[in-house]
């Protein structure tokens, strides 16, 4: 491993975009809360943060 302890801190940020492609149905039972197993946007902060934590261990040399 290599020693990075005198490395100044640096402030970075990342942005990720995505694209669902749903049924009108569907669409709206997600607008409406209605969808019978859960938030599913609560599910996917919670899998972003999950993945965002966990980087250096899924992207070699990150």
């Amino acid at each position: 491993m290599v020693d990075i302890s005198p490395k100044e801190a640096v402030e970075r940020e990342a942005t990720a975009i995505g694209k669902l492609r749903l049924k009108k149905e569907t669409a709206k039972k997600l607008r409406e809360g209605k969808i019978e197993k859960g938030d599913p946007i609560s599910i996917s902060e919670v899998a972003a943060t999950l993945a965002t934590k966990n980087t250096s261990q899924l992207i070699p040399k990150c």
